[in-house]
């Protein structure tokens, strides 16, 4: 026995015969149609016949690359492909149109057979696309559905785990001495020179005297620590501090 044909399957097996018949209508008239322009306007017999293929072609392509994306449910490049329809149906009507008696009885019979066939077309893309989504539905969660039938097993408490008693900690070492290079002393604290120190110059010398001779700090910088201790300004200092580097050189 053969395979049973569901009502899902009759529905879209018509469907598709019924787009074929109107494929074919519109096909065939507006070849005929634009045959006879080509011909009445100077294409030979070979371009006059083969040149309404190339409309029916252009249609018939994009129509089946707009099914075969609507049955995958892809969305990319619709719109080449509607452009190529829109295209032929277009060239299409311009035919039939021309060719018909200059009549609005004339005209609105030329135009039928390609608003048709767009009409026929869309109503299969929305029935592929149906079809398609009702094919990828059960996919989802179509698992059996698992009952919960079994009796819980019983919750055994678990024994006393014994606490641990942490390790007493070791008595820290005393730090060893670590030898090191001799800390130098730091330098003592300069004392306020006050005025009965003598002269600025003299308060300036005794200051110098005091400093290291490898002291990094520039005449600037001693100025203007020095300053607050003698009473005068950082330039007068670092003018004392200039002649008394000249009388040392």
């Amino acid at each position: 026995m053969g395979t049973k044909i569901s009502a899902d399957q009759w529905i879209s097996r018509l469907i598709g015969a019924g787009l074929a018949v109107v494929a074919g209508v519109a096909a065939i008239v507006s070849y005929r149609h634009m045959r006879d322009l080509s011909a009445r306007h100077g294409e030979d017999g070979l371009s006059s016949t083969i040149l309404p293929l190339s409309v029916d072609g252009l249609l018939a392509v994009a129509a089946l690359v707009l099914l075969a994306d609507a049955r995958a449910n892809r969305r990319s490049g619709r719109a080449t492909a509607w452009f190529a329809v829109t295209l032929g149906i277009g060239a299409s009507v311009a035919a039939n149109v021309a060719h018909a008696e200059p009549t609005w009885t004339g005209r609105l019979i030329g135009l039928w057979a390609p608003v048709a066939l767009a009409v026929a077309l869309e109503l299969a893309l929305r029935h592929v696309r149906h079809v398609a989504a009702l094919s990828v539905a059960p996919t989802v969660g179509s698992g059996p559905a698992v009952k919960a039938t079994a009796d819980p097993l019983p919750v055994q408490s678990a024994p006393p785990v014994a606490r641990a008693t942490p390790p007493a900690e070791p008595p820290a070492a005393d730090p060893v001495p670590v030898a090191g290079p001799p800390v130098a002393d730091p330098d003592p604290p300069v004392e306020p020179v006050g005025a009965a120190g003598g002269s600025t110059r003299h308060r300036v010398a005794a200051l110098v005297s005091r400093i290291p001779a490898d002291d990094p700090r520039s005449d600037r910088a001693l100025a203007a620590e020095w300053a607050p201790l003698v009473g005068v300004t950082p330039s007068t200092v670092r003018n004392h501090l200039s002649a008394l580097r000249r009388e040392e050189s």
